[in-house]
């Protein structure tokens, strides 16, 4: 697991990827994502990262604060995208 936040959302965002790209979809097919943090301080990094991944497109987001994440991460990402085709 990565050390950082930022680290740790980079992560998500790449899972979320290779789990999208097996359905032939990419980022710009996610419609709406849920971004659980543990602590809402941690949103500067998780926002840096998440923006960085997605760029341009802005897809429906929810944030909400869950401090008993699994496994003792620090960010957790739900996606729901339309596969193309």
């Amino acid at each position: 697991m990565a050390q950082t936040v930022e680290g740790q959302t980079r992560q998500v965002l790449a899972n979320v990827s290779a789990v999208l790209e097996s359905c032939a979809a990419t980022l710009a097919d996610v419609v709406s994502a849920t971004v659980y943090v543990s602590d809402i301080g941690h949103w500067p990094e998780v926002n840096r990262a998440y923006a960085e991944a997605f760029g341009a497109h802005k897809p429906a987001r929810t944030v909400a604060v869950s401090p008993a994440l699994h496994y003792g991460c620090h960010v957790e990402i739900q996606v729901i995208a339309l596969a193309p085709g």
